[in-house]
């Protein structure tokens, strides 16, 4: 499924080892919507006021920013293959030398 959507928005995939999570743009995206989620906690009783704020809260993070993570994506992962060389390629297909 995630490779039709990105072949139809036009987003070129790249392969990279779940075992990579600071090359994981989801993860800085967890850590904005946990600040923002702490910021707004009151009297949250119930796990359905929790689920509402969560869903209100991310879908307040701004498009631009999600865009600014994946597109930085490319520059994290060559500063790993600089540091580590073609090795790091063995995690998965290795797309920066294209």
């Amino acid at each position: 499924m995630r490779k039709h959507l990105a072949t139809n928005l036009g987003v070129e995939m790249m392969e990279w080892s779940a075992c990579s999570p600071d090359l994981n743009p989801i993860k800085h995206l967890w850590k904005q919507l946990l600040r923002a989620v702490c910021a707004r906690v009151t009297n949250t009783t119930t796990l359905a006021d929790l689920q509402q704020m969560l869903v209100k809260e991310w879908d307040a993070i701004p498009q631009q920013c999600v865009t600014k993570l994946v597109t930085s994506m490319r520059y994290w992962c060559q500063a790993v293959v600089s540091v580590y060389g073609s090795s790091a390629c063995s995690w998965g297909p290795c797309l920066l030398n294209e």
